[in-house]
């Protein structure tokens, strides 16, 4: 199960990131950490230090005078956006799931 967990965490890594910049400003090691903490899997530190400095060459966030990244407006939309596609494929998926769970 957890290498399942750990699939989805990491193939959802930029929604999950972008949602906790949305609740506070993060360095990358809190992010690592709050990712740790909620999912119990341990991102590479690189692969999170990269793609938060393409998020913010982007203009998706910027490192504040505390060198924690904050979300733009820009990013915010980014962030909406995946959520809404993110849900939209996985419903189907969900709820065949769960029909075909409770078959008998």
């Amino acid at each position: 199960m957890k290498k399942i967990r750990s699939q989805i965490v990491q193939g959802a890594t930029e929604i999950i990131i972008l949602q906790l910049l949305k609740e506070q400003p993060l360095t990358c090691e809190e992010a690592v950490q709050k990712i740790y903490s909620k999912f119990d899997v341990l991102l590479n530190h690189a692969f999170v230090f990269s793609l938060l400095g393409e998020f913010e060459s982007e203009g998706i966030v910027f490192s504040d005078v505390a060198g924690q990244l904050v979300l733009t407006k820009k990013g915010d939309l980014l962030r909406t956006k995946l959520v809404e596609n993110y849900t939209k494929l996985n419903e189907p998926i969900r709820s065949n799931l769960m029909k075909d769970f409770f078959l008998f």
